[in-house]
């Protein structure tokens, strides 16, 4: 009985998951394969999670699951352009969930126990990135790890272990450059307004 109440406690009153339909899915995992790093197709990518908020849990699944499959959902390899478009719409669907929209909150919650898994498939494409490649890479998970510690998105200790985590170090080596070298020019990582 105690177990049921603490259950009862844990969930918010009037709100309820729900599933996406199968058209649904198939139009997310559309969008992710043809996200680019142009703020337009982010910003339908959010909105469109966003509109769909109740079903928060399978969006974040979705977006997550398209950064470690580690392939386009046509079978191609998933490159560092493909990797940072999806990273920067899960950016900004997490950022803004303050919007008023009903479960919108959710969207972090949801995606937290995946980042690391997340950033540990990044650091995967970083190392088979050329040197360019990989430092245009940097700048961008730097920037996202730069506006989610400046939101508070997320608390420093998992800032410091997704960024340990892309870099492929241990918690207790020391960090150099990581989130604090964030680039305040950064094409996305902060909120947009709804």
């Amino acid at each position: 009985q105690q177990q049921q109440q603490q259950q009862r406690r844990r969930r918010r009153p009037g709100v309820q998951e729900s599933r996406l339909a199968a058209s649904e899915v198939a139009e997310l995992e559309r969008l992710l394969d043809q996200a680019t790093l142009s703020r337009s197709t982010i910003e339908e990518i959010m909105y469109y999670c966003l509109s769909r908020a109740e079903a928060a849990r399978d969006c974040v699944r979705i977006v997550v699951g398209s950064i470690l499959t580690g392939a386009d959902f046509d079978g191609g390899r998933l490159g560092p352009a493909a990797a940072v478009a999806r990273l920067f719409a899960l950016s900004d669907v997490l950022l803004n969930g303050h919007a008023t929209v009903r479960n919108a909150s959710s969207f972090p919650r949801h995606a937290r126990p995946q980042l690391v898994p997340v950033f540990e498939r990044l650091a995967q494409v970083r190392r088979e990135c050329g040197p360019i490649a990989r430092g245009e890479l940097d700048g961008r998970v730097f920037a996202v790890l730069g506006a989610w510690r400046e939101s508070l998105a997320f608390g420093s200790e998992l800032i410091a272990e997704l960024n340990n985590a892309y870099l492929g170090k241990s918690a207790a080596q020391p960090q150099q450059g990581g989130a604090a070298a964030a680039s305040p020019d950064s094409i996305d990582g902060e909120p947009l307004s709804c």
